[in-house]
């Protein structure tokens, strides 16, 4: 993910008047954080969704405040994961999950509704050979 493709992502969902209403109905702001280690130059990455009655928006920031939900990873799998989805494909992720499963399965259906509405084509990152042989 970058910049420019959270900005379209959160921008398609904020044009989409049915995905909108969907997120006016829910009780409260829920914070999902991805922790990903070994990202590009050996740094953590993070993939931070905020949603709640206001909306949902994306970010590539760690979160301002403690996440409901916390899934731990490795960027690399995290990425193959993603191309497999892609191709209709199933790819397993060693990932720790750190919070309340009722929390995960409120945001997990927030997240299927903004993939009919904001699913744009993106280039995934190269991996290296360290990389590939390290998941």
């Amino acid at each position: 993910m970058s910049a420019a493709h959270v900005e379209l992502l959160n921008r398609l969902l904020g044009e989409s008047l049915e995905f909108r209403e969907f997120t006016a109905m829910l009780s409260c702001e829920r914070v999902l954080t991805y922790q990903l280690s070994d990202g590009p130059g050996g740094e953590t990455v993070y993939w931070t969704v905020r949603t709640g009655p206001q909306g949902t928006r994306f970010s590539l920031r760690p979160p301002d405040r403690t996440p409901d939900v916390i899934m731990r990873a490795r960027w690399p799998g995290m990425i193959r994961a993603a191309r497999a989805s892609r191709l209709g494909e199933r790819y397993e992720v060693a990932i720790e999950v750190q919070g309340d499963g009722s929390v995960l399965a409120c945001i997990e259906r927030v997240l299927e509704a903004a993939r009919k509405v904001a699913t744009v084509d993106c280039e995934f990152p190269e991996l290296n050979e360290e990389s590939e042989h390290a998941c």
